[in-house]
């Protein structure tokens, strides 16, 4: 796992997430839980053989970032992309493009359990709740902290490759694409 602190760095990692056919992504965020006010504190990016933490608190220069989640020739994976992208809009004034939501896809599949965790199961991965209530804008952070939250992103391309198989099996993966595409399309303006 990489963790980024600098401009320095994340230009250099941009330019690795810029040559892969699809990421795996998902944000921690201070919503108003341990501070006033909610934005974004990191953000995790997973490739097929790599993990990153960007420390948003710590980079002052996100326009690498955001050529990435605006590249449509890069899939985005998400779960449950909703917030995010309202989030992701309010604070970097980005628009991701390219999106694949493994939650659409569970609930199209007629999926009861939808939440990440239970869809990791099938993959035979168990997710720790440890720090589902962190403070995410705490510096140092700890290393168990990092990795637990980079681990919202480690398994997405494989879950993504699950449910698409099921979709194509069901004859359904063109209407998650229609429901992705819905929602790139939205209007994602944050309110307080």
């Amino acid at each position: 796992m990489e963790y980024i602190t600098t401009n320095e760095q994340l230009a250099k990692a941009a330019q690795e997430w810029g040559e892969k056919k699809e990421i795996g992504i998902d944000i921690e965020c201070e919503n108003n839980l341990h501070h006033y006010g909610a934005y974004i504190a990191l953000v995790q990016i997973s490739t097929k053989t790599k993990d990153y933490v960007v420390d948003v608190l710590a980079v002052t220069e996100f326009s690498p970032l955001i050529e990435v989640l605006e590249n449509s020739a890069i899939e985005k994976i998400f779960h449950d992309v909703g917030f995010d992208l309202r989030i992701i809009h309010k604070e970097f004034d980005c628009r991701p493009k390219n999106l694949f939501d493994t939650q659409i896809a569970a609930l199209l599949l007629g999926k009861e359990k939808i939440g990440l965790d239970s869809l990791l199961e099938g993959l035979g991965v168990k997710k720790e709740k440890k720090f589902q209530m962190a403070d995410w804008t705490k510096r140092p952070l700890k290393k168990e902290m990092l990795e637990y939250a980079v681990k919202d992103t480690a398994y997405l391309i494989r879950l993504r490759d699950m449910l698409r198989k099921e979709l194509e099996k069901k004859g359904r993966l063109a209407w998650v694409e229609e429901e992705c595409n819905h929602v790139e399309n939205n209007e994602w303006e944050y309110k307080e």
